[in-house]
């Protein structure tokens, strides 16, 4: 669990692609599966595996991705603060 001393201010729902980047803190989580991230445009792509529904899922993506190959979870929404 992480904490944070502001409230989202930005809340964009999320499609994965593998091309549309993104820059959020962190991703809710409506429906549980794997989340398949770049965190900046060149990074390696990474494999949440198993994040439960109802998490928000502390992730710093600047530019990067969260990718429609290798995702499972749905109902996503990115958190800004």
């Amino acid at each position: 669990m992480f904490k944070v001393n502001a409230s989202a201010s930005n809340l964009v729902v999320v499609t994965p692609s593998d091309t549309v980047p993104i820059t959020c803190n962190a991703i809710y989580v409506g429906v549980g599966g794997d989340i398949a991230i770049k965190t900046t445009a060149n990074a390696t792509a990474v494999t949440l595996v198993g994040v439960p529904q109802g998490k928000d899922q502390a992730v710093n993506i600047v530019g990067g991705y969260v990718m429609s190959t290798g995702t499972t979870a749905t109902n996503l929404v990115a958190e800004s603060w």
